[in-house]
């Protein structure tokens, strides 16, 4: 076997094992924010909360607000999303986000809170609480909620740039994320990454064949990219480019072989 062809065999290995490192500490480029997480930024703001996990690539407090940046939590990553409520005695609780909504809870003892959401360039949702006064600054891409707690000191409120579908109607449309959360989320995508370099090095070793690697890529990364939560969803992205650039070096390989 001639010293070129046993490179070209070889190849997908060498690959395999450069770009694993940098899957697995792809883990690390975000911070899981936990439930029951608190942030009081502010003495005259109120306390910001979440009772849902979810991941962020950076945390900010400001005066005014708690910027979180790539926050994600199951569907879709928000590149800027900044939180604030006044006065100092309300309390926003983050109860789901996606791509397309966002809930929170308002508590306040009495009187009118004031709920502001960076919005960055997402836009002002296209369904807002009708019994609320609400407003949106285009310039401070700020959007405004007042809540009147006299009667009820807890209210929830949902913001949405969607159409809701029948997952979201009949589960939540969150039960997967919570399942596939559970098995990731302890090692980021380290295990995952791991798990799929395995996989991939017995698939190659047993048919010595790179095409069944580039399809497990493809199709294990675009299930990671649509279902697995937080930054195992680079992990998808690393698999899906990595098949395609295998693939496209096949290609040119083989025809540099047929016209060499």
């Amino acid at each position: 076997m001639g010293l070129e062809k046993k490179f070209v065999l070889l190849l997908p290995l060498i690959i395999i094992f450069l770009l694993s490192p940098p899957i697995s500490y792809s883990a690390y480029d975000y911070f899981l924010a936990q439930s029951g997480i608190v942030f009081k930024h502010s003495a005259t703001k109120g306390i910001f909360t979440s009772n849902i996990n979810f991941y962020a690539s950076k945390c900010e407090l400001e005066e005014d607000f708690i910027y979180f940046t790539n926050l994600y939590s199951g569907s879709g990553i928000w590149p800027m999303l900044g939180f604030s409520i006044s006065p100092s005695t309300a309390e926003m609780t983050l109860t789901q986000i996606t791509s397309g909504r966002i809930r929170l809870n308002i508590m306040a003892p009495s009187g009118t809170s004031t709920t502001k959401i960076y919005l960055a360039s997402k836009g002002a949702p296209t369904k807002t609480p009708g019994q609320y006064e609400t407003e949106y600054d285009s310039s401070t891409k700020v959007f405004t909620l007042y809540a009147d707690h006299s009667l009820f000191p807890s209210q929830a409120i949902y913001l949405s740039w969607e159409q809701l579908n029948f997952a979201d109607h009949l589960i939540g449309g969150n039960w997967f994320t919570g399942f596939a959360e559970f098995y990731t989320a302890p090692m980021g995508v380290t295990a995952p990454a791991l798990i799929i370099l395995t996989i991939s090095l017995a698939a190659y070793i047993k048919t010595q064949n790179i095409n069944y690697v580039i399809g497990l890529w493809l199709l294990v990364g675009v299930g990671i990219e649509v279902f697995l939560p937080g930054p195992a969803l680079m992990l998808g992205r690393i698999l899906m480019i990595l098949g395609i650039f295998v693939l496209l070096l096949k290609l040119i390989l083989g025809t540099r072989a047929t016209y060499g």
